[in-house]
């Protein structure tokens, strides 16, 4: 398939044949997670989403300029086999979904990422060393994060597993499967963590 595309800030254009790409491959660069970045969304609707978006991880005085170059890789186009692809869009909707995901179910990690990265650029620029221990510094911050929100996971299992207990509706059968699970469950906690 012939691919066309041009560089909105440049001007330069982009011309190639894409011999692998299949039909279904142009389905999926045309589905989208968050139905306010479709394809066949104005582009008026696409800027109002952008602009009332969460954002979440961005911090709050980078948020407008943060929206600015979103809007500009929403309008990012290319041509297909005579199709109107909108990767800035696909690409948008590809990140800000794993970013509210991971938001939801990892929150620590995601700011611990963040919070790491930071660290990591502000640490490395100091001489020498600093891009050995801003590296390192931006790694150890986000490993933290990740073993909260595991701890946390394990807090809600156990959680969840009180609860279970204390039904006094469940018959015995019910409650000696639970207490078996939960056996088996900590066993495998117990291998994981030696």
């Amino acid at each position: 398939m012939r691919i066309n595309a041009e560089n909105s800030a440049t001007g330069e254009r982009f011309e190639g044949e894409a011999e692998k790409l299949t039909d279904e491959d142009l389905r999926e660069l045309t589905k989208f997670r968050i139905p306010e970045l479709a394809q066949n969304q104005s582009e008026r609707k696409i800027r109002d989403y952008i602009n009332n978006a969460p954002l979440p991880g961005v911090e709050e005085g980078r948020r407008a300029e943060a929206r600015v170059q979103l809007n500009e890789m929403s309008k990012m186009v290319i041509y297909v086999g005579g199709k109107i692809i909108h990767v800035g869009r696909k690409l948008l909707d590809c990140v800000l979904d794993a970013l509210d995901y991971a938001c939801k179910e990892y929150p620590n990690t995601t700011f611990g990422v963040i919070f790491g990265a930071i660290v990591g650029v502000l640490v490395a620029t100091i001489p020498v060393l600093g891009v050995v221990f801003g590296t390192l510094a931006a790694i150890i911050v986000a490993i933290i994060g990740f073993w909260q929100d595991i701890d946390s996971k394990k807090l809600d299992r156990e959680t969840e597993r009180a609860k279970l207990r204390k039904n006094k509706n469940l018959d015995q059968g019910t409650q000696r499967a639970i207490l078996r699970a939960e056996r088996a469950i900590r066993s495998f906690e117990n291998l994981r963590t030696s």
